[in-house]
């Protein structure tokens, strides 16, 4: 009864949840009709069925534990699923989690799951803490009282419970997602109509093809596609808000703030270990934000070859960005990480599930599995200023040839983003003050210039439901843009 909730692609899955959010429901439980409505499914009889086999209490069931089994039963890669769970319960959209939010998460899933799958126990509140205990506590470790999106995607890619939990239904979509989903919902609008179940449930037709999903990175001239290390397609960003970093004025839906923990340097990773990574990233690479699973296997089961590729990923003969103090000095040890026989195993598991591109991410979980997940967030965090300040240089040679970037406000907080580059939100303004070499008066020019756009494009929503990418600032002009470029580009030259 329950065959049609398995094997949902991606947008299937999204639009289902946007068409629950969007309903009057007061709470996640539905009836029957609603839960007919909300999955689009016009046979009656085979929506009695699947809502027989859910376990209705009242009349009802719990459409957030339904959805919760229906993404681990989806067509997805295991990552791509632990994307999609987080951004589902991240309801505010700013990036983080809770211990209470977390424990709703494994509660709720474990519970759906319960149904699908014959033999699994409905667990009490009590073993969801004790599992939210286990694995929160060890990904929060400072105990802050909140996980980030980028600390659960390296704990699911790290963790073997998860990939075979994740992995026990079929998955073939070969893409991998790791930015988060930002939900826009109009609460006036009514449910989603009922459609053709078969329809919605369709495998998308580009998951078989495999090459369009490596995505290029020259292929946009949105800066903010440019600068990404993620491997989601491209308009994966455009549905992020223009901006957690920036004030929330304006007459848009508001969003939770970004919760921040305090600096701390990492103990087991550094600036010079995140620029040869960098370096033999983009090497592997090319125009693409992954690299092929099986082409790097290859190179890391030879010593010898791994050495010389490594060198040749480092070596340049450019000025864009000169090697940091010490890169050259661990560069042999960095040799003897990438390629010790722990990354082939794991490499190898991940391609024993389907896993046929390897993102930065990926890569950095495999390199340094006993590394916390902070840590790997700031050196990951290193890696993306690095290839920022690599794209804002082409760009800049881009724009001597009269080649115009486009630039908004979305792509500005991106970048800012990006500057945070010791993760405590001040956009780096203190560390401009202190540097004293960089031009404070325009870097605070640039944020207000992105305030004020985000408010403009607010203000001329219409709706409350206007998706980021519909938001349009005020036109800059060509100084404008390049102005801001260049400030981008030093500030990250002053950092680095």
């Amino acid at each position: 009864e329950l065959r049609p909730l398995i094997g949902w692609n991606r947008d299937a899955l999204l639009e289902a949840f946007e068409a629950f959010r969007s309903s009057t429901l007061v709470s996640s439980a539905v009836d029957s009709d609603g839960l007919r409505r909300i999955l689009g499914w016009h046979a009656r009889e085979e929506a009695d069925a699947a809502f027989a086999q859910l376990r209705p209490r009242g009349g009802r069931v719990d459409f957030l534990q339904v959805l919760g089994a229906m993404v681990v039963a989806s067509d997805q890669h295991f990552v791509s699923k632990a994307t999609t769970l987080f951004s589902m319960h991240d309801l505010g959209g700013a990036g983080t989690l809770s211990r209470a939010d977390f424990c709703i998460l494994v509660l709720t899933l474990f519970k759906g799951l319960a149904c699908f799958i014959q033999g699994q126990p409905s667990p009490e509140i009590a073993e969801a803490e004790a599992i939210t205990d286990s694995v929160f506590g060890h990904i929060d470790a400072h105990r802050d009282g909140f996980v980030t999106l980028g600390e659960c995607l390296t704990f699911a890619y790290r963790s073997l419970v998860w990939r075979h939990f994740a992995c026990s239904f079929a998955s073939g979509d070969p893409v991998i997602f790791e930015e988060q989903i930002h939900f826009e919902f109009d609460h006036s609008s009514p449910a989603m109509e009922p459609a053709d179940s078969t329809s919605s449930r369709a495998f998308s037709d580009c998951a078989s093809d495999f090459e369009p999903q490596r995505c290029v990175l020259k292929a946009s001239r949105r800066l903010r596609h440019r600068i990404r290390t993620t491997p989601d397609p491209g308009d994966a960003l455009d549905n992020r808000p223009p901006v957690p970093l920036l004030p929330c004025t304006g007459t848009g839906r508001s969003r939770a703030s970004r919760r921040r923990r305090p600096w701390r340097r990492p103990s087991g990773v550094s600036r010079a270990t995140a620029w040869n990574l960098w370096r033999l990233f983009l090497h592997l690479a090319g125009e693409y934000r992954t690299m092929d699973a099986q082409d790097l296997l290859r190179i890391l089961s030879d010593d010898l070859r791994t050495g010389v590729v490594l060198e040749e990923a480092v070596t340049t003969t450019d000025d864009i960005w000169p090697r940091p103090p010490g890169a050259q000095e661990i560069l042999q040890h960095f040799c003897l990480q990438v390629s010790g026989g722990h990354v082939r195993e794991r490499l190898q598991a991940l391609i024993d599930v389907g896993t046929s591109f390897i993102s930065l991410r990926g890569f950095c979980s495999i390199v340094w599995p006993l590394v916390p997940e902070w840590e790997l967030e700031t050196l990951i965090g290193w890696c993306k200023a690095y290839h920022m300040k690599f794209v804002l240089t082409q760009v800049i040679a881009e724009m001597r040839e009269d080649w115009e970037p486009v630039l908004d406000a979305t792509d500005m907080a991106a970048m800012l983003e990006v500057l945070d580059g010791n993760g405590d939100g001040k956009l780096m303004v203190d560390d401009f003050r202190t540097r004293g070499r960089v031009n404070l008066h325009s870097v605070k020019q640039i944020i207000a210039a992105a305030a004020a756009a985000v408010a403009a494009a607010r203000s001329r929503s219409t709706s409350p439901a206007t998706p980021a990418a519909a938001l349009k600032p005020p036109n800059l002009s060509k100084a404008e843009l390049k102005s801001i470029i260049l400030q981008m580009d030093l500030a990250l030259a002053e950092q680095f």
